[in-house]
């Protein structure tokens, strides 16, 4: 320290070191307040982004059950389920009736063909042969079903490779979908910590308060003395250890400040990292749901894909339906032949059985077309009928479902947009403010430097007296509130302070 000829320069420097302390406290008071009325808006954006992140998630994949695209996928693989097991009950009763009406004409063909002896042959007795054309049967009958059955055969592969197409290209779709939305959440979770570190860094800022607070008190006592006329031993004592130790702390101040901030800083930018992922994921999400008239997306071509699936499978079931509702039409002369033919064979079994050996076989082909004759729901036309309408209810409930998951998803990119957006706003500001710590440290330190000259006050005659609050002050300058943060971190402990 200078030392001067009198106490007034003293005081005057003291005064206006006390000054500067007040001004840089109410500039330390500001940078605070702002970081401290920023933050609880970046962790609100942040936590609007999570919950509406993982809203969306737990509608379309909830963890306590089927959310809306597992109800989905499973509805479209129950419906090529359910057409693949119509068609192969339809496709079994097809190649039933095809089997027994070729056996039939393979035994005409053999009665035809047949010699019999002259002395088995029995002329009045009406033989099959006589009421059958072969020709006929084949052009009316055998290749209109041969074609059904080589449909319902088309049909069945189709919706097998659909299963293997379609329906997993969905499903991938839909689940990346659920995964982008599942790294928002993860991304808005991890924030959580950082956000913590930095409202417990912030307590840095009443802690150093009380320090600055006893800095002030402890410069105006030592400019009360320099303004005495007379100062007792323990005055002159107290400004001789308070000065030094006031540039100390505040040296201090300055060291933690600066260690602190740049911890923030290193804080917040990990948060910003996040956010922009956060907006990265959104933008991907946008663009698999991009729909403008230049481009297509992703998820229009899921739609397109889905419907012309649907829409497929429904044309040929309804063709399938047409056609097969022609078949009892066009087998009714057929098995109303088996029927007489079959009343005849067994009236005249034993001339026939003498004349044919193999009639027994042509007997057993006839009681099975009867049976089909008999039978009102051989054909499965009624239920054919109904799994088409379902069919059809299926196409545009699953389309309808479609739109819905992409209308909750474009309304969560909306949402979690405007929240990213806030949130980066509130964190410019954020990193603007704690771009004025170099400032501050500067103060600090600056002030530290400065000299005050020696204060000169004469001694007065009275005896010496403890002064308990100048006692006070000085313990309270020899370890100030920071001294906690000091050993913590003279101790190794790494990130920022917890007070």
């Amino acid at each position: 320290m200078t030392i001067a000829a009198s106490s007034q320069p003293a005081a005057t420097e003291i005064m206006a070191k006390l000054t500067r302390l007040e001004g840089l406290t109410d500039e330390f008071d500001v940078f605070f307040r702002v970081l401290g009325n920023v933050l609880p808006e970046i962790n609100l954006e942040i936590y609007k982004t999570y919950k509406k992140a993982s809203a969306t998630l737990e509608l379309l994949t909830s963890p306590s059950g089927p959310g809306k695209i597992d109800n989905l996928i499973a509805a479209v693989a129950n419906h090529l389920k359910s057409a693949i097991e119509h068609v192969g009950h339809i496709q079994i009763q097809d190649e039933y009736i095809y089997k027994i009406i070729r056996d039939f004409t393979c035994e005409l063909e053999g009665m035809t063909n047949h010699e019999n002896p002259s002395h088995l042959a029995h002329p009045e007795i009406p033989l099959p042969t006589q009421y059958t054309d072969l020709r006929h049967l084949h052009a009316s009958v055998l290749d209109p079903l041969s074609q059904i059955i080589a449909n319902e055969n088309e049909l069945a592969a189709n919706l097998n490779q659909h299963v293997v197409n379609e329906l997993r290209s969905l499903e991938e779709s839909l689940t990346s979908i659920t995964l982008i939305l599942a790294d928002l959440v993860n991304r808005s979770d991890a924030t959580k910590q950082p956000i913590l570190r930095i409202m417990t860094s912030l307590q840095l800022h009443d802690i150093i308060s009380q320090d600055l607070f006893t800095l002030k008190k402890g410069l105006a006592e030592a400019q009360r003395i320099a303004l005495l006329d007379e100062a007792c031993p323990c005055d002159h004592e107290f400004t001789e250890t308070a000065l030094p130790l006031i540039d100390e702390v505040l040296n201090q101040i300055a060291e933690v400040f600066s260690v602190e901030t740049a911890e923030l800083r290193k804080e917040t930018a990990n948060i910003i990292q996040t956010i922009t992922n956060e907006r990265d994921d959104k933008i991907l999400l946008s663009d698999f749901l991009l729909d403008n008239s230049l481009h297509r997306s992703t998820f229009d071509a899921i739609l397109d894909e889905i419907s012309d699936m649907l829409s497929e499978i429904l044309n040929k079931l309804e063709l399938l339906a047409a056609r097969r509702w022609l078949l009892p039409g066009q087998l009714t002369s057929l098995l109303n032949l088996a029927d007489m033919l079959l009343v005849m064979t067994e009236k005249y079994a034993t001339e026939l059985e003498a004349q044919f050996p193999d009639m027994q076989c042509m007997k057993n082909t006839l009681q099975a077309m009867v049976a089909i004759k008999t039978d009102p729901d051989f054909y499965r036309l009624e239920e054919l009928k109904t799994f088409v309408a379902e069919m059809e209810s299926a196409l545009t409930g699953t389309i309808g479902e479609l739109r819905e998951i992409r209308t909750i998803m474009l309304d969560s990119i909306a949402g979690i947009d405007s929240y990213s957006t806030r949130c980066m706003n509130f964190l410019n500001e954020f990193t603007q403010t704690l771009e004025r710590d170099h400032e501050l440290t500067s103060g600090f330190m600056g002030l530290a430097l400065e000299t005050i000259p020696s204060i000169q006050t004469p001694n007065s005659k009275a005896t010496h007296q403890n002064n308990q609050y100048q006692d006070d002050l000085i313990a309270r300058l020899k370890r100030p509130h920071l001294s906690t943060v000091l050993n913590s971190e003279s101790c190794g402990e790494d990130g920022l302070t917890v007070f």
